[in-house]
């Protein structure tokens, strides 16, 4: 069982906050339960030691509080020894949803820890574009928009926004989304696009996200989030087996819009590139999902004669596991080739004008992508 009285020593440490094995001095700004002490010490333990932790305690007991000062007290410790030990360590902790998020921040502002952090939310939440920030269709005509220099007013002074001469003071206190967004208008600079500088260029110390974020490998590789040698921190971990299956899983697949359209589009493209051009890299990509668009259709022609009546007006077939990894190899989506065809789509996504190829359709084979890799890793 769990003892969850406070303690009269604050840490049960020592009498100036320091872990006696690790010598890490924590700042905790209550009194700590000692279910809070035990938290602490073991998410020092596992930074320290570059070790996984699975953690588990009651509710209302402060956890996520006891799990924010164990990480950042840890960062700080390693920030502070002397070379060749001392380094920089990115906190990245990721909750369920935005509000849980959101939570997290005002956790943080009650303590004497202050990185520059980072909040993560998509183009619908930071918006600030009055043409289409109440648009449905915002996150897309935002793509558009970014596509086209200057067509965004706020862009240019987003991307300058965590750089420029007022940042150390525009980012002293860690912000919300909503914050950062109303930071956006009083600055007239994007939001979004300062978050993702925040985080592509390292600048953030901690980034605070949802679980999305770190488990969708595209959202991952767009705001170029790298995880590497970085502190995790998934709170209330049981609810992320649902978010590891939905980017892991491929329900299914727009065939016709594959067929009539994307095929087209990456032909026309790659007809319409000039030998000259330097999007040679672009042109390849393209080659190669013209490729792979084309063998799944020419497939699932030739197994339309092999589908079975199930229901009415309806035909399927069901292929075992060994069967089905053989047939996806065949068509290209092999487990070797996995990280270039996500290259592949992400640059086709990023990089080509507005309309030129149907992302949707793109991201449909690169939710093929993500599903085979998962059936390889349980192999």
């Amino acid at each position: 069982t769990t003892n969850t009285k406070q303690t009269t020593n604050p840490l049960e440490m020592t009498t100036n906050n320091r872990d006696e094995k690790s010598g890490v001095s924590v700042d905790i700004p209550v009194t700590p339960y000692n279910t809070q002490v035990a938290v602490i010490t073991r998410v020092i333990k596992a930074i320290l030691t570059r070790q996984s932790a699975l953690l588990e305690s009651p509710t209302g007991t402060g956890k996520s509080l006891a799990l924010l000062c164990g990480s950042l007290a840890s960062q700080r410790h390693l920030l502070q020894l002397p070379p060749p030990n001392g380094q920089q360590v990115k906190v990245v902790y990721a909750t369920r949803t935005h509000s849980q998020a959101v939570q997290i921040i005002r956790e943080l502002k009650k303590t004497v820890y202050r990185p520059l952090t980072c909040s993560l939310a998509s183009r619908d939440k930071l918006c600030i574009n009055p043409g289409i920030a109440n648009r449905c269709d915002r996150d897309a005509e935002c793509r558009k928009m970014l596509k086209k220099p200057g067509a965004c007013p706020f862009a240019a002074a987003g991307e300058l926004l965590p750089i420029s001469g007022s940042a150390s003071n525009d980012f002293a206190q860690p912000l919300d989304v909503e914050e950062l967004a109303a930071l956006g208008r009083r600055k007239a600079a994007c939001p979004y696009l300062a978050a993702k500088r925040l985080v592509r260029e390292n600048l953030a110390l901690l980034v605070v996200c949802p679980y999305q974020y770190i488990v969708a490998h595209r959202i991952r590789k767009s705001l170029q989030l790298s995880l590497a040698g970085a502190v995790v921190v998934i709170d209330e971990a049981h609810n992320a087996a649902e978010s590891l299956m939905e980017a892991a899983s491929c329900d299914s697949i727009d065939l016709v819009a594959i067929q009539e359209e994307l095929i087209p589009q990456l032909r026309s493209f790659i007809s319409k590139a000039k030998p000259s051009d330097s999007s040679t890299e672009l042109v390849e990509s393209a080659e190669k999902m013209l490729k792979i668009a084309m063998s799944l259709c020419n497939w699932a022609s030739e197994a339309a004669g092999e589908l079975q009546s199930t229901d009415f007006e309806k035909k399927s077939q069901v292929w075992k596991g060994e069967e089905a990894m053989e047939v996806l190899d065949g068509i290209g989506f092999a487990a070797t080739k996995i990280g270039s065809i996500r290259s592949a789509i992400l640059q086709l996504v990023e990089d080509t004008p507005s309309g030129v190829v149907n992302a949707k359709a793109l991201y449909a084979l690169d939710d093929v992508t993500g599903a085979v890799k998962m059936a390889h890793s349980c192999q």
